[in-house]
């Protein structure tokens, strides 16, 4: 396989972190690569130091402003040459063989979307946790990936098709941007899941998304919720009004998609654009008894009083 792998690492003020990222990216077992760096507006010497550390062996996107990781993916993107772009977050590492295990993938199943792998943490020079994703699933994954997120930001590989087709990454999110975009390319796609791991999370004081603080929390399943809401849209026409009415408040978002859950499981065919998870039948039952309460005490709940149940 001498296809062109795209590996895209956005930074802001990390100098001292993101040269081992951009190492790791350089010393993938898969020969045709590129590394763009994209530094979002550094108020630090990052451009500098990546400059005399690995000279034109990178590709180095300068900012003028600010825009977010989401903006910067997309900057990274765009100039990219290769046909299968693989994300890194400037904080996390690449294993060696990681491209080559990805691309593999995307070329044997022309029809994937998403390919990713496990992973492992590691602090202070020690793994302190492996096999990161605990249950993943893979195929066609949509309802699967609205319940909770499974695939790493970091490790993940797509193909620059369906980067442009799904519109890439919402530059409006500063905070779950890959999850958004995870969950619009899970519609259209099926993804595939490798349990060998291809990336190491490293726990460090002041990763950005490893310590959050209460109130980054709080603001992190904002933007979670706003990445649902955002795709529930597509589905307005098949919900009940007063169920829409609900869907619209993020902490009652996950209603709706119990409900979409239940008529997807309980009729012979589903939604003609859902493809059905494939699971055992009892689960299926229990998910559509809890969908039904849920969904009748939404029904059955005045707006005023929403708080009482959050």
């Amino acid at each position: 396989m001498d296809a062109l792998v795209s590996i895209i690492i956005p930074t802001k003020n990390r100098q001292n972190i993101v040269t081992d990222a951009v190492r790791s990216a350089l010393e993938q077992t898969h020969t045709q690569t590129e590394v763009i760096v994209v530094d979002d507006a550094s108020g630090d010497n990052t451009q500098e130091v990546l400059r005399r550390e690995f000279g034109n062996r990178i590709t180095i996107i300068r900012r003028a402003h600010s825009g977010g990781p989401a903006a910067a993916r997309n900057s990274g993107a765009k100039a990219a040459r290769g046909n299968y772009l693989l994300f890194l977050d400037d904080d996390d590492l690449l294993l060696p063989w990681a491209a080559e295990s990805l691309l593999k993938i995307l070329s044997k199943h022309r029809c994937v979307g998403i390919a990713f792998g496990d992973g492992f943490d590691v602090r202070n020079g020690r793994v302190c946790r492996t096999f990161l994703i605990q249950k993943p699933s893979q195929g066609r994954v949509f309802f699967s990936l609205l319940r909770s997120n499974f695939i790493a930001g970091s490790g993940t590989m797509v193909t620059r098709k369906v980067w442009l087709e799904c519109g890439g990454f919402r530059e409006n999110f500063m905070l779950a941007q890959d999850y958004e975009f995870f969950l619009r390319v899970s519609r259209r796609y099926p993804v595939f899941f490798t349990r060998n791991p291809v990336w190491v999370r490293r726990i460090l004081d002041e990763g950005r998304s490893k310590v959050l603080s209460q109130k980054r929390w709080h603001h992190f399943h904002r933007f979670v919720s706003q990445a649902k809401l955002s795709v529930l849209k597509e589905y307005k026409g098949i919900l009940p009004l007063d169920l829409w009415m609900y869907a619209r408040l993020p902490r009652f978002c996950q209603i709706a998609f119990f409900y979409l859950w239940r008529i997807a499981n309980s009729t012979p065919k589903g939604i003609a654009f859902v493809a059905r998870d494939r699971i055992r039948g009892h689960i299926v039952g229990a998910i559509k008894a809890v969908a039904a309460t849920i969904a009748n005490l939404a029904r059955q709940t005045p707006v005023r009083n929403m708080n009482r149940y959050a």
